[in-house]
């Protein structure tokens, strides 16, 4: 599979919008001889798959969080609160990591 500038722009997409690997699978339009090297590297931390697809996981969070932030500037308590929950929920995921490896 050739990864061109759409496929790797697609797939960043796929990953701001929290989608699985299935899914960008068939939105990328991949060949059925492609399938398992495509899952392969989208769980292998040194492809260049899973890191275009967590950069665009990344873009997603950011983009929603500075949706939230501007709600919450404007007095929106549920946007208050909702972020609130985001950041304690990422910093829980980081102490996870940091203490265990997963």
């Amino acid at each position: 599979m050739e990864l061109t500038n759409d496929i790797l722009q697609k797939i960043k997409t796929c990953g701001a919008l929290g989608y699985p690997a299935r899914c960008v699978a068939v939105l990328v339009n991949l060949a059925p001889v492609d399938q398992d090297d495509f899952f392969r590297d989208f769980y292998d931390v040194n492809s260049m798959i899973y890191k275009v697809y967590h950069q665009g996981v990344a873009i997603g969070e950011y983009n929603q969080d500075a949706a939230l932030m501007k709600q919450a500037e404007n007095g929106d308590l549920y946007a208050i609160q909702e972020l609130k929950i985001r950041q304690f929920n990422r910093d829980l995921e980081s102490d996870r990591i940091e203490r265990f490896g997963i």
